[in-house]
């Protein structure tokens, strides 16, 4: 699952943060730099019913979100209060 933000839009972000639930195990998520640039993945705890709070501090703003490992994380994970922060 990938959710790629809109032309520059995360550009000048300096930071994000995502509540979440997921519901399986060996997920993580990777996060692009605005130019697209693979920079970081983070593993995901299976914590089902409970929100899990993540934050990444970003050098060069945001242009997607990508939830790699199992195919089954749709309908297996809930994401919510997506924040990101400009200064």
């Amino acid at each position: 699952m990938r959710i790629d933000f809109r032309e520059d839009f995360g550009r000048f972000a300096d930071r994000i943060s995502i509540d979440m639930l997921i519901c399986r195990s060996d997920i993580a998520l990777r996060l692009y730099d605005a130019d697209g640039e693979w920079v970081d993945e983070t593993p995901l705890k299976n914590e089902c019913w409970k929100y899990l709070p993540y934050s990444w501090e970003l050098d060069n703003g945001i242009s997607a979100l990508e939830w790699v490992g199992r195919r089954d994380i749709e309908g297996n994970s809930v994401v919510d209060n997506v924040t990101l922060e400009f200064e």
